[in-house]
């Protein structure tokens, strides 16, 4: 079996051997600080990929129990918006076309480039 080799002060031996001196604690706060800034992008990209859902809401309201775990969607969905994909989905399986409901917000972001 091969011997890990000694590193280095830094974010893995943080990690890996418990090391808490200040070299080792301020690399790993770093670590976490860009972690967090990348995560923040990453939400704030899906969601202003989503869709607002008021039209689909109104359109499923009164066919749909509150209690179900669509419900429970619809409340997801009321907050955060819904997914395209899934907006699709739910408006196909309705039996209208996404447009008909969303409107031209359907079509945002189709022929960026």
């Amino acid at each position: 079996m091969t011997e890990l080799k000694p590193l280095k002060h830094g974010r893995q031996k943080y990690y890996r051997d418990k090391c808490r001196c200040d070299k080792c604690v301020r690399s790993w706060e770093n670590f976490n600080l860009k972690r967090n800034a990348k995560k923040k992008e990453t939400r704030a990209a899906i969601k202003a990929r989503k869709l607002d859902a008021a039209p689909l809401l109104a359109l499923m309201y009164e066919q749909v129990d509150k209690h179900s775990s669509l419900g429970r969607k619809m409340r997801y969905w009321r907050a955060n918006g819904v997914d395209p994909y899934t907006a699709d989905k739910v408006c196909c399986e309705l039996g209208y076309h996404p447009f008909e409901v969303f409107g031209d917000a359907w079509w945002r972001g189709a022929f960026d480039e």
